[in-house]
């Protein structure tokens, strides 16, 4: 049996313990989302500016090589085998000034994401930014993947007739803000999802409670 409490050392009221991890406050709650939807959305323009740098320069890099090959061999290349072999040697800083623009719309969403974390109370700003981006990733593939269903039906759309605008243009400027749209969204969820989890604790008062009269 424990002994009872001596007299005038007892709390003098009932203390309640405060919340170990008080939710976020609407200010933080709007930075997040802000956050998501700028930074994410810039990041992802950046990422798919460098994919599509890596991998257009790859195409063109092997049909540049096949008609590289044609030449030295004395064979005439396919004219459009050869346009691409000119393109890629006059043309390659093209994909050089892509390449940047890329890194930097990535790394503008980044630190826009860092800095409005840390600007509307959210302490973990860097942590936040990347347990977000990697949630919106995935994310992102699955919207991605829903998507493309639309966007390949598109492609065997027929035309509107003469004097109008043809159905695949239309459709895929329609697809296009679709994915915008899905993008900001994702960002902005993973972004509130990740403030959430990550919100700091509140402070404990460790002073030992003062003796009552």
């Amino acid at each position: 049996m424990s002994a009872p409490t001596p007299y005038g050392y007892g709390p003098a009221y009932p203390v309640q313990a405060p919340p170990r991890r008080p939710p976020l406050t609407a200010g933080q709650k709007r930075g997040a989302m802000i956050a998501g939807g700028v930074g994410y959305t810039l990041m992802s323009l950046g990422f798919g500016t460098i994919f599509a740098v890596v991998v257009v320069t790859l195409v063109f890099g092997v049909m540049g090589f096949i008609g590289a090959s044609i030449a030295r061999s004395g064979g005439a290349a396919d004219d459009f085998v050869q346009t691409v072999a000119d393109i890629v040697q006059s043309y390659w800083w093209i994909a050089l000034v892509a390449a940047i623009l890329g890194v930097a719309l990535w790394l503008a969403g980044y630190f826009a994401s860092v800095r409005i974390l840390k600007s509307t109370g959210n302490p973990r700003g860097t942590a936040i930014t990347w347990a977000a981006l990697g949630i919106g990733i995935v994310a992102g593939w699955v919207v991605g993947t829903v998507l493309s269903i639309p966007g390949n039906m598109l492609t065997v759309m027929p035309g509107r007739g003469e004097g109008e605008l043809p159905g695949l243009l239309v459709g895929g400027g329609l697809l296009a803000l679709a994915s915008l749209a899905a993008t900001v969204a994702v960002g902005v969820f993973a972004w509130w999802w990740m403030a959430h989890a990550l919100r700091p604790a509140a402070p404990i008062d460790a002073t030992p409670a003062a003796p009552t009269a």
